[in-house]
């Protein structure tokens, strides 16, 4: 929380000059403040180190050697905490950055309850008895959020509804007639949400091959819910803390220079943005279903089924 009152500090001139004239008084070497916060969170991954050491010179009859190792084994486990906390917050920051760039988003945030992408791909999205239209689904840990991509705007989605997985039942379908949808389908997925009134979803997949990889993601994310369920769960100033660090990649912290320049912090934790596969050379999914779907209405968002 230091750390990020401080990237907000850096923001005006006045703190910026203040925060370089006392490193000056003070004769220190050119180091981000935040970099001095930082300094007592990093040693503690270097005490499992010296620990080790001191264990290795200690004799084993000696009356601390039981002590030594026991404060061995304790700090082992809480660098390794640290270093997955560090991972989970650098993940929540990406996939806020991914939604401030999703148009039309509705509901609660992202990383209200999700932590990580785990998968993502086009997919048919049976609408109705007669409709089908193509979207990209969003596997995270919690929820299934699909888009649409913006036809105007290069690697731009629009945000079109979410699933909540902790009350779906996900539906293997056999290649063939669908009797909730009373439609043919094949490479087929149903989702039955059970937070909306048993809503039904339908979804096809390009091949065989793919619909299996998303019946296995799908079980992936009810393992990967399960662990962090029982080992880490952030508390939500964490999952805010993250969101803030988000908005700031679009406007970085500033430092003074000596020439009275403003520069980039180069103490900025920003993480990067989450990388999303896009590519402009995958066709419709519905020339590579011609078999089942029909596309020959000249509409370019919605298509008609075959029954």
């Amino acid at each position: 929380m230091a750390t990020a009152a401080l990237q907000d500090l850096y923001q005006y001139n006045n703190y910026c000059k203040f925060f370089e004239a006392c490193r000056l008084m003070r004769g220190l070497i050119e180091i981000p403040l935040d970099g001095y916060l930082l300094t007592p969170v990093q040693r503690i991954c270097k005490y499992p180190l010296q620990l080790a050491e001191l264990l290795k010179y200690t004799r084993t009859d000696h009356e601390d050697y039981a002590n030594i190792k026991e404060a061995l084994e304790v700090m082992r486990g809480v660098a390794m905490l640290i270093n997955e906390r560090k991972r989970m917050m650098e993940s929540l920051e990406k996939l806020a950055a991914w939604q401030q760039r999703v148009d039309g988003w509705e509901g609660e945030d992202l990383i209200g309850v999700s932590s990580q992408l785990i998968r993502q791909g086009e997919v048919a999205k049976v609408t109705t008895g007669v409709w089908t239209t193509n979207i990209t689904l969003f596997l995270f840990d919690h929820q299934l959020v699909y888009c649409k991509k913006d036809i105007l705007k290069r690697n731009t989605y629009v945000y079109k509804g979410r699933i909540r997985l902790d009350a779906t039942e996900i539906i293997d379908v056999p290649d063939g007639k669908d009797s909730s949808l009373n439609v043919n389908v094949r490479h087929a997925i149903k989702l039955l949400d059970g937070a909306k009134e048993k809503k039904w979803f339908v979804f096809c997949c390009r091949s065989l091959k793919e619909k299996q990889r998303w019946l296995e993601a799908f079980q992936e994310e009810r393992r990967l819910v399960g662990l962090n369920s029982e080992s880490l769960n952030l508390p939500p100033a964490a999952r805010q803390l993250a969101k803030l660090a988000a908005c700031r990649q679009k406007r970085p912290p500033r430092k003074i220079t000596h020439g009275g320049k403003l520069q980039q912090q180069r103490g900025y934790l920003g993480s990067s943005m989450l990388q999303l596969n896009v590519s402009s050379s995958n066709s419709l999914l519905g020339r590579k279903m011609a078999t089942w779907f029909n596309f020959g209405t000249g509409k370019k968002s919605r298509h008609r089924v075959a029954s």
